[in-house]
C-alpha cells in the first residue's frame, strides 16, 4: 500500500529529484535547487538548503540536477543555454563554482543521466558544440576539473553512464565511449 505520510511544499514546479543518503536534491523551477532531509523513520521531509540560479537579478528555472559522487557539487541546467556547477560543501551556504554557456540547439534535460560515469565524471552537452565534463577524481584535490571532449560528434541527443563508460545516442545509433 502506498499511503501519503508527509507533504512539503516546493518553491515551484519540481522537474527532477536526486537522492543521496537521507537527502534529496530537487530542481524546483524558479525556486532553484532545494535540498531536503528525510527523517530517520522516512515519514517527514525538512528543507535544509536552497540555491537560486540567478543571472542579473532574474532567476532561471532549474530543470535538472545531477550530483557529484559525494554530493558536494550539483550540476544544474535550465534550458537557457547556461549550465552551472554549484558548490554545496557548506550546505548552509551553497555558491556557484562554474557557470558555462552552451552553444547550438539547447533544450532542458541535457545533463548526463544515471550515476556519474566511472563514479567520477558528470557532464552536460549541447547538440553542436561539445560535451562539457567535470572530473571529481580524488587526484584533483578538493575542486573538480572542467574540460571538454567529443567535440566532433555533431548532433546527438543523450548521454548516460554505463559503469565506467559513457553511452551516447548519436545520429540514430548508440555509441559507447570509455
Amino acid at each position: 500500500d502506498l499511503n501519503q505520510k508527509a507533504v512539503v511544499k516546493a518553491q515551484d514546479i519540481t522537474s527532477d529529484i536526486q537522492l543521496f543518503g537521507n537527502r534529496i536534491y530537487t530542481a524546483e523551477g524558479k525556486g532553484g535547487i532545494g535540498v531536503y532531509e528525510i527523517s530517520d523513520n522516512g515519514l517527514s521531509l525538512t528543507k535544509i538548503s536552497s540555491y537560486l540560479y540567478n543571472n542579473d537579478g532574474d532567476n532561471y528555472p532549474v530543470s535538472v540536477v545531477r550530483l557529484s559522487p559525494n554530493a558536494n557539487f550539483v550540476l544544474c541546467d535550465s534550458g537557457s543555454m547556461v549550465a552551472e556547477l554549484v558548490d554545496f560543501r557548506d550546505i548552509n551556504n551553497p555558491v556557484s563554482f562554474k557557470r558555462t554557456r552552451l552553444g547550438g540547439l539547447y533544450y532542458a534535460r541535457q545533463a548526463s543521466n544515471g550515476a556519474p560515469v566511472a563514479n567520477r565524471y558528470l557532464c552536460i552537452y549541447d547538440h553542436l558544440k561539445n560535451v562539457q565534463w567535470y572530473d571529481f577524481g580524488e587526484d584533483n584535490g578538493n575542486d573538480p576539473v572542467y574540460f571538454t571532449r567529443l567535440k566532433s560528434l555533431g548532433m546527438y541527443s543523450g548521454l548516460t553512464s554505463v559503469g565506467d563508460k559513457a553511452l551516447v545516442s548519436l545520429k540514430g545509433q548508440y555509441v559507447i565511449f570509455d
